[in-house]
């Protein structure tokens, strides 16, 4: 059932394109709505483009889940899709990917064995996580007003040695220092 709406999905949220204020239950024209997850999953996969990543990155971004979630799920969904950019792996370990990955989503019941996070150069952690900046990520999908907003830890951005375009950093919440220790607002 999923992957019957990925298109649809893609092209409305291609239309929005920046600022990334997408509703968690956004409805289509056929008053289908889109799960929080589907969101996200959307999130992640359009993150990277607003990443400047260290020594000229190549095109070809690695995305990775630790953990299996309803958004991992989506995510696989999502690049299961005709004309998906990247790839998709799912990895055991947070070493793993960062030996083998550029974007990494972790899920909640996975982070919490392996806190606090390091920040590994050149990887980009995301998560959902109430706590995710408070133990070491970079960037949080935090679910404000029933909408997604990603929230972005400065600092520990910084230690992975990667850049957030000017685009992403006017439509995110941005946390620096212990301010990651509250985590995200989830309704």
């Amino acid at each position: 059932m999923l992957r019957r709406w990925y298109p649809t999905l893609l092209s409305t949220i291609a239309c929005l394109a920046l600022p990334f204020s997408w509703a968690a239950q956004a409805k289509n024209q056929h008053s289908q709505s889109f799960s929080e997850y589907d969101i996200k999953a959307v999130y992640v996969y359009r993150l990277a483009s607003f990443i400047r990543w260290p020594e000229g990155k190549k095109n070809n971004i690695k995305y990775c889940t630790l953990g299996e979630d309803k958004t991992t799920r989506s995510l696989h969904a999502l690049f299961a899709q005709p004309g998906s950019r990247g790839e998709l792996k799912a990895t055991s370990s947070l070493t793993d990917a960062a030996l083998h990955c550029d974007l990494l989503f972790i899920t909640h019941d996975a982070i919490q064995p392996i806190t606090p996070l390091p920040q590994y150069k050149g990887l980009l952690t995301i998560s959902d996580s109430p706590n995710m900046l408070s133990e070491g990520g970079m960037i949080e999908l935090r679910t404000l007003n029933y909408q997604i907003k990603p929230a972005l830890h400065r600092d520990n951005i910084q230690n992975g040695q990667l850049e957030v375009s000017s685009q992403l950093l006017r439509i995110a919440l941005l946390i620096a220092g212990s301010d990651g220790e509250n985590g995200g607002t989830h309704e």
